[in-house]
């Protein structure tokens, strides 16, 4: 890999002594994993191999963990701080777990610019992280459209539908628990969660839909969440 390409880390852990394993999420080649050998010792570069830093790097090697040969910063890190920093981090590992290695999708990626860059303005997380979901969700192909159900047939304001992973979105006649009302369908499709209740709506029901395809993962940052609003 010669050319720079655009990047943010998702996640690093450490390996060995000074090593790290970086989860990169890369706007040409999707979602990489990398070693950044002695990236731990180097100062400058461990203050750069951090999340929400848009970052310019490449690599050398073939298989599952190439070696990170270069990284610089693109521009100015996103300063995210509270219940924003924890949004943050949330969408690092939604795109962790939802998407394929080596999947690159440049409106994904325009996407997660776009939540970073509203979080570090601190803007409405409610509208952040469902319009987040949302594209996350059509943009990987697992949902074709939220006011649409699975058949084609339009979502109607009035009446209330279910999602099924395999399945989509679907019409039933019961309150049931996982059921939402089309108009928080179509607030959802057109990004406009234009109060509370729409807002409390949409996060239960994407909730819902996450865990289907999370497959019993337990995101940390929830946790990490809810500590800090105990």
């Amino acid at each position: 890999m010669s050319e720079l390409i655009p990047a943010y880390i998702l996640h690093s852990r450490k390996y060995g002594d000074s090593s790290a394993i970086l989860d990169c999420f890369t706007q040409t080649q999707g979602r990489v994993g990398v070693i950044a050998k002695g990236g731990l010792a180097d100062k400058k570069r461990q203050s750069l191999i951090q999340p929400f830093i848009p970052l310019l790097i490449n690599w050398r090697g073939k298989g599952e963990l190439p070696t990170l040969t270069h990284v610089e910063a693109a521009d100015n890190g996103f300063r995210l701080q509270g219940k924003h920093l924890y949004c943050g981090i949330y969408i690092n590992e939604l795109l962790t777990y939802l998407t394929a290695k080596h999947d690159p999708s440049l409106n994904l990626f325009a996407e997660y610019c776009l939540a970073l860059e509203e979080l570090s303005a601190c803007s409405d997380m409610d509208q952040i992280l469902r319009r987040f979901e949302v594209q996350l969700l059509k943009l990987t192909g697992n949902i074709g459209s939220f006011d649409r159900q699975h058949d084609g047939e339009a979502v109607e304001q009035g009446q209330r539908y279910q999602y099924r992973k395999g399945f989509g979105i679907n019409q039933v006649m019961d309150k049931s628990p996982s059921s939402v009302t089309g108009q928080v369908l179509i607030a959802l499709e057109r990004h406009a969660l234009v109060d509370e209740n729409l807002k409390k709506q949409a996060k239960h029901f994407m909730r819902h839909v996450l865990a289907q395809h999370l497959g019993g993962r337990t995101l940390k940052s929830r946790e990490l969440f809810q500590e800090v609003v105990k």
